[in-house]
C-alpha cells in the first residue's frame, strides 16, 4: 500500500512538473517575441484601444458608457494597470502570462481524454510553439483569453460530467459565463450544450453528460457570472442585453452588399448606407444596431430568394475561410506566414479527423460540440481563422492523439510480422 501511494504521489509530482514545464517554455517564447518580434511597448492599434479604454473606465470605478466590446479582457488587465499603471506594455504583459497558460491545460486535458501523458505533453509543446498562439500572445485581444477559456470549460466539463459533483457543475457555468464576457459568440454555447444532451442524451456514452441538477447550476452560475454585464448595459439602454452592440453592425457588413469584391471572398464592406446618418437626432447605440440587425435580415432574405446562388458563394468562402490555413485569407499575395500556416496547420486538421475524439464521438461528444459550435456561429458574419483560433487548442489535441492512435496501431500490426517463425527448405 505505501509502494503504491509512493508511486502515485510520483506520478502527481510529475504531472505538476511538467505544467509547470510547459509554463516556463510557452513564457519564454511569448516573452521572446513581445520583445523582439512585435515589440512589446508600441502603441495601442485597431481592437486594442478599445479594451485599454474600459479598463481605465473600471480604474475609475466603472464600465464606461459604452456596451459594444465584450468587457472580460478588458477586466483581466485592469488588476495589472491598478498596480504598475496604464501602459501597452503592461496589458501585453498581461496577456503574455495568460497564454502561457494555454499549454499546461492543453496538457492536462490531452491527458485526461486521452489517457496518456505522452499525448498530453505532446499536445501542449505543440501548442506552446504554435503560431498564432504566440503571435496573439503579445495583443491585447480576446483570443489569448478565449483559448485558454475554451480548454478550461473542457476540463471542467468532464471532471463535472464524470464525477457529478456539484460544485464542477458551478465551476463550469462561471468558466461558460467568463468566455461568453469575453466574446459574445459564446453566449448559446452551454444552451447548445442542453439542447444536444436532451436530443442525444440517451446514446452518449454515461459519464459524459450532466445530471438535471448539474445542468440547473450550469445555467444558474452562468447567469450570475453575466448579472453584472447585463446591469451595465440596463443601466445605458433600459433593456436586459446579455451582448453588445456590434452584432447587428457585424451581420450587416458581411451580408449588405453582396456585390463588394470583399464580401464575395466572405469578408466584409463598410458601406456608407450602414451608418444611418440621414436619421435625427441621432439614436444611441442600441437603437442604431437594431436597425442595422433589421436591415442585415431584409438583405439577407432578399439574397436568399433572389441571388441564392450568389449567396451560397459567399457562404462556401466563409467556410474555406474558417478552416484555412492562411493567417489572412482575403489577401492575394502568397506570403511566407502561409508557407509556415500550410506546414503547422495541415497536420492537426488531418490528425483531427483520425482522432478517436471524432469517431468515438459518443464518450468525447462534448468537444465535437465546442468545436461545430465556433464554427457554425460565426457563419451568418465575415470569416477568418482568427475567429477558429479559440478552438485550436482543442484541435491539436485531439490530432496528436488521432497521430498516437495511429502510430500505435502500426506498431501492433507490424509485431507479428516480425515474430513469425522463418522456415527453412
Amino acid at each position: 500500500m505505501l509502494k503504491l501511494q509512493q508511486q502515485n504521489d510520483w506520478t502527481a509530482n510529475t504531472t505538476v512538473q511538467l505544467a509547470f514545464g510547459l509554463f516556463l517554455i510557452s513564457l519564454i517564447i511569448r516573452a521572446l517575441f513581445g520583445i523582439y518580434g512585435l515589440e512589446i511597448d508600441r502603441p495601442f492599434t485597431g481592437d486594442e484601444g478599445g479594451f485599454h479604454w474600459r479598463a481605465v473606465k473600471m480604474l475609475e470605478g466603472g464600465f464606461g458608457q459604452r456596451a459594444h466590446r465584450a468587457p472580460l479582457t478588458a477586466i483581466a488587465i485592469t488588476p495589472a494597470y491598478w498596480i504598475f499603471g496604464p501602459s501597452p506594455e503592461v496589458g501585453r504583459w498581461v496577456m503574455v502570462l495568460i497564454s502561457s497558460l494555454g499549454a499546461p491545460l492543453v496538457f492536462r486535458l490531452g491527458t485526461v481524454i486521452s489517457g496518456s501523458a505522452i499525448v498530453g505533453l505532446i499536445g501542449g509543446l505543440y501548442w506552446a510553439v504554435y503560431p498564432p498562439s504566440v503571435f496573439y500572445t503579445s495583443l491585447v485581444y480576446t483570443e489569448n483569453l478565449s483559448a485558454v477559456l475554451v480548454v478550461l470549460s473542457m476540463i471542467s466539463y468532464f471532471w463535472s460530467a464524470s464525477s457529478g459533483k456539484a460544485t464542477a457543475a458551478m465551476l463550469t457555468g462561471v468558466i461558460w459565463g467568463c468566455l461568453a464576457l469575453n466574446r459574445m459568440t459564446y453566449l448559446l454555447l452551454p444552451f447548445a450544450f442542453v439542447a444536444f444532451s436532451i436530443l442525444f442524451g440517451s446514446v452518449v456514452q454515461p459519464g459524459t453528460r450532466l445530471r438535471v441538477i448539474q445542468w440547473i447550476l450550469v445555467i444558474v452560475m452562468f447567469s450570475v457570472t453575466l448579472t453584472p454585464w447585463i446591469l451595465h448595459t440596463y443601466s445605458l439602454y433600459g433593456v436586459f442585453m446579455p451582448h453588445n452592440t456590434r452584432g447587428g453592425w457585424t451581420l450587416l457588413i458581411s451580408n449588405g452588399n453582396l456585390d463588394a469584391p470583399m464580401v464575395k471572398k466572405g469578408g466584409y464592406s463598410r458601406d456608407q448606407e450602414y451608418n444611418f446618418s440621414d436619421i435625427q437626432p441621432k439614436p444611441n447605440k442600441l437603437v442604431l444596431d437594431n436597425l442595422r440587425r433589421q436591415m442585415a435580415i431584409e438583405r439577407i432574405i432578399d439574397h436568399i430568394q433572389n441571388r441564392p446562388y450568389d449567396y451560397l458563394m459567399v457562404m462556401k468562402n466563409r467556410v474555406k475561410n474558417f478552416w484555412s490555413w492562411r493567417p489572412d485569407p482575403y489577401d492575394d499575395k502568397w506570403t511566407r506566414n502561409d508557407w509556415i500556416m500550410l506546414f503547422v496547420w495541415g497536420p492537426v486538421l488531418v490528425g483531427a479527423f483520425l482522432s478517436p475524439a471524432l469517431w468515438q464521438w459518443r464518450r468525447f461528444w462534448p468537444i465535437t460540440i465546442t468545436v461545430a459550435y465556433s464554427f457554425f456561429i460565426v457563419l451568418p458574419f465575415w470569416s477568418t481563422p482568427r475567429f477558429r483560433y479559440p478552438v485550436d487548442p482543442l484541435l491539436v489535441m485531439i490530432a496528436v492523439w488521432g497521430f498516437s492512435c495511429i502510430l500505435q496501431r502500426s506498431k501492433k500490426q507490424a509485431r507479428p510480422r516480425l515474430a513469425m517463425p522463418r522456415h527453412g527448405r
